[in-house]
């Protein structure tokens, strides 16, 4: 029976049992993703052909879902087939690294018989932003307050992840043409990673100008020293194009010899030219992109903290604001900026002007100065320094909290509590976090309530609570790099109004985070600290997440802080010694569940070599939620 999520008409991909199939020796540079990213070719269905002027391009169907397809023209020559092969494991390889809402979702690939390898990713509907450039009736209707701006900070965004990853992705092709739209036009997504670092530009100087157009002078004169700045000059074409609509050199494409452009733009001599009526914030960003120095240039970070906020191209009547006032903001936006570099990548998209932001009430934290705000309308969480607290305290929190913004910044994930933004007070001048405000609280204070507590079951609703943070902890160890929480515990994790949804917060931990005071003075957070962790063991890794959720999950069993029955009757020094020889453990309650202690069992390893992953952790238990909803409760007589 032909199954009814795929069309009709669509062409069935030849079959491959399996990644054992494959021969190997030509990709072994994929051979790292097959086990996550490798696609079944019977799962894919082909609906129709793309245009593309570079590899056969298409649009499938992979489980009901829409998909963009790339694979290799077996009709091409010889050089081309090889080309294409070389392009395809270089995307493959690029967006299996990566994760963030402004580049194009990597589903997987694979590889077939007919076809050879099969890029799979994410279909955008609108298709590309030069084809929206190209067409004159929807071009004349974008204007840099109200689209183009946001079309910028969206790729600007993703350039500013690629570039801060380990090691760092150059895209080395960033233009119009390789920048993809949502349906509805309101997102832009950075594609095309097919590009590879020792491209040649022969042909192109001997025939025609092509990819040169967006190309740094130092990647036309094939430095093998060049670095992401590379991206930073391409984009700033890339401005050129949002401004005019054209391609870039249009005006002498057809009028210079190749060679005579080459020269010309290897010295500086010539450069794309801008609209009369772009604003001069545009302009000095494309000046400074442009520079024939890369050193000059600045980072994609510094750019997108140089990029104007949408408010100071246009006036909204939500944010009626004089043109003095609009200007005295961005100045001072970029101001904050050199005061706080680390966070300079994000000013542009996610700085709060403090005039929009209201204290509502206090919150009681025993760290930080947590208050319920309220902005323009909206409940918020919002997280300063104390200012009577001592200046040691002021640099932990000032600490704590660019942990927090630059965490919580990156990610974006159903069980993470949301991030709003940041701000500046301008008394203090201190650091201001402001995030999602979760109404049920936090789940410690749920658990020290005996009424509450007694209601709570591992089927009905502690399962849930360890399956929606586990969750949290896969996507944040998914990421590149890594992102480790290091302080899981109840009083960190934040529920919905109907506690319903349970949503992991508390980013401010640093890594090198120390223990003196906890030793000395209390045990404080060593009790959910793995024995690495305690030890300040440099090559400590995420596994110290699976730890403390071990430990959440004693807490989310017994409702009570874990060692709670020998905190105050075992020396602090003692104490942490049982913990890192793996003497003392927490207590499971009688009514424990097996298959919740055999997780526990396992995140408490004390080797963290023998702990399994936290997608190990979460595969294990939504097997015991099978089990749990499948086994019915004990009979009361």
């Amino acid at each position: 029976m032909r199954n009814p999520s795929k069309p009709i008409f669509a062409t069935p991909m030849p079959p491959v049992q399996s990644t054992a199939d494959v021969d190997w020796s030509q990709y072994t540079e994929l051979e790292p993703f097959k086990a996550k990213y490798w696609i079944d070719i019977e799962d894919l269905t082909i609906v129709r052909p793309i245009k593309s002027t570079y590899m056969k391009t298409e649009m499938g169907n992979l489980h009901g879902e829409s998909v963009l397809v790339k694979s290799i023209d077996t009709a091409a020559s010889t050089d081309e087939i090889a080309k294409s092969r070389k392009a395809l494991v270089a995307e493959i390889s690029s967006m299996a690294r990566t994760q963030h809402p402004n580049i194009v979702g990597f589903k997987g690939f694979s590889i077939s018989p007919d076809m050879g390898l099969v890029c799979i990713s994410e279909y955008m509907e609108s298709k590309t932003l030069r084809g929206l450039l190209d067409n004159p009736k929807q071009f004349a209707k974008l204007t840099w307050g109200n689209d183009k701006i946001n079309y910028a900070i969206d790729i600007c965004s993703a350039l500013v992840y690629m570039h801060t990853l380990k090691p760092t992705l150059i895209h080395r092709n960033v233009k119009a043409s390789k920048v993809l739209l949502d349906r509805s036009r309101g997102k832009a997504k950075l594609s095309g990673f097919g590009a590879s670092r020792d491209r040649s530009f022969e042909q192109e100087m001997t025939n025609k100008i092509g990819q040169m157009e967006w190309s740094a002078p130092e990647l036309i004169m094939d430095d093998e020293d060049y670095t992401e700045k590379i991206d930073v000059y391409s984009f700033g074409v890339l401005l050129t194009e949002l401004d005019t609509g054209l391609l870039p050199f249009s005006d002498v494409k057809d009028t210079m010899h190749a060679t005579t452009f080459t020269n010309k733009l290897v010295s500086g001599a010539l450069r794309p030219k801008l609209s009369p009526e772009c604003p001069a914030e545009i302009a000095k960003v494309v000046k400074y992109c442009l520079q024939q120095d890369p050193h000059i240039r600045p980072s994609s970070a510094k750019h997108q903290a140089y990029t104007p906020p949408t408010h100071t191209l246009k006036q909204t009547p939500e944010r009626a604001k004089s043109v003095r006032q609009d200007e005295s903001a961005t100045s001072g936006v970029m101001l904050h900026a050199s005061m706080y570099p680390d966070l300079a990548p994000y000013f542009g998209e996610y700085f709060i002007d403090g005039d929009d932001l209201r204290m509502v009430r206090q919150i009681p934290a025993s760290y930080m100065r947590t208050e319920m705000g309220n902005l323009n309308g909206a409940s918020v969480l919002v997280k300063s320094m104390d200012a009577s607290a001592s200046a040691a305290d002021k640099t932990k929190s000032h600490k704590a909290l660019v942990s927090e913004i630059s965490s919580l910044a990156r990610i974006a994930h159903p069980n993470i509590v949301g991030f709003v933004g940041f701000s500046i007070n301008t008394t203090s001048k201190g650091l201001v976090c402001v995030s999602e405000f979760m109404e049920g609280g936090t789940l410690r204070t749920l658990l020290d309530n005996p009424r509450q507590f007694g209601r709570l079951t591992w089927p009905a609703d502690k399962i849930n609570i360890a399956l929606d943070i586990c969750s949290a902890l896969v996507y944040m160890h998914s990421l590149k790099p890594r992102l480790i929480h290091r302080n899981v515990k109840a009083s960190k994790v934040l529920l919905n109004k109907n506690r319903s949804v349970a949503k992991l917060s508390g980013f401010g931990g640093a890594r090198n985070r120390a223990f003196d005071q906890d030793m000395t003075n209390n045990i404080g957070d060593i009790q959910w600290s793995a024995p690495e962790l305690i030890m300040e063991d440099e090559d400590y890794t995420e596994k110290v997440d699976v730890y403390s959720f071990g430990m959440l999950l004693t807490e989310l069993d017994t409702g009570l802080i874990p060692f709670a029955d020998v905190k105050d009757s075992m020396p602090t020094t003692a104490f942490t010694n049982k913990i890192v020889s793996g003497a003392l453990r927490p207590q499971l309650s009688p009514d424990c569940p097996a298959e919740i202690a055999n997780v526990v069992k396992h995140c408490l390893q004390q080797d963290p070599h023998i702990r399994p992953s936290s997608d190990r952790v979460l595969q294990m238990l939504l097997a015991a939620k099978a089990e749990l909803v499948a086994t019915p409760p004990p009979t009361v007589v």
